[in-house]
């Protein structure tokens, strides 16, 4: 069996949407936070991402974390100390995060070949090296390296191929349903959902869980190997 793992969103934050992180680190500097506003926001610093090369390949991760803080702020004209404020609050929870992910792929990767598998910023690999997690990673498939993008079937073909894994025998780890779990199941891989908000699905998923670490219990079963 082959694992296939997301980054951002899964190892990074355990199935907490980025933009709800941001969310709630900005409300404990502000008396007021509107939603609907900062979603605004959120969208166009992101889009703004996607077409520009803000993120250098040598940005890791505290680096890729605050510009793109400093641009929602821009965007929501937000002062530089409720950043500041802010980004102190998403590192403690996502250095938690991290270093939760980091040991249970050690774990996994002795059983099993591991490849990410990410929508990112072309410097996934320079932020894998930050936290001390490419020894136990085997490929990294980052979009804008490759140039695609999930939910494309494409980028996971890719995966595949470079992992010489066949579909049937190659499981996705992933928080989000229309980029990770939906294109992996049309390909005909096994898929774990990682879904800590308990979120109703139809047509239900293969098998989720809450909580990150309950992953592994799932890959205990025999028959998965």
């Amino acid at each position: 069996m082959t694992l296939f793992f997301d980054f951002g969103g899964t190892l990074d934050t355990h199935g907490i949407h980025w933009f709800d992180m941001f969310a709630d680190a900005y409300s404990h500097s502000l008396s007021e936070v509107d939603r609907a506003v900062l979603w605004d926001g959120y969208v166009a610093a992101e889009q703004y991402l996607e077409k520009e090369r803000v993120i250098l390949p040598s940005d890791g991760f505290q680096s890729t974390l605050r510009k793109k803080m400093l641009l929602h702020a821009e965007q929501l004209q937000f002062p530089t100390s409720v950043v500041d404020t802010a980004l102190r609050y998403v590192n403690s929870y996502v250095s938690s995060c991290l270093t939760e992910s980091k040991l249970l792929l050690e774990r996994l990767h002795a059983s099993f070949p591991i490849a990410l598998v990410s929508n990112f910023y072309g410097n996934l690999t320079t932020v894998l090296e930050e936290i001390g997690m490419t020894s136990c990673i085997d490929v990294v498939i980052d979009s804008t390296t490759v140039g695609i993008r999930k939910p494309s079937l494409q980028i996971y073909q890719h995966a595949l191929q470079l992992m010489n894994s066949q579909p049937t025998q190659t499981l996705m780890v992933g928080d989000s349903m229309k980029n990770d779990i939906l294109p992996c199941r049309q390909l005909g891989l096994q898929t774990i959902w990682l879904n800590p908000k308990e979120t109703t699905q139809t047509p239900l998923p293969q098998a989720q869980v809450t909580k990150f670490q309950q992953v592994a219990n799932i890959l205990s079963n025999p028959t998965l190997k």
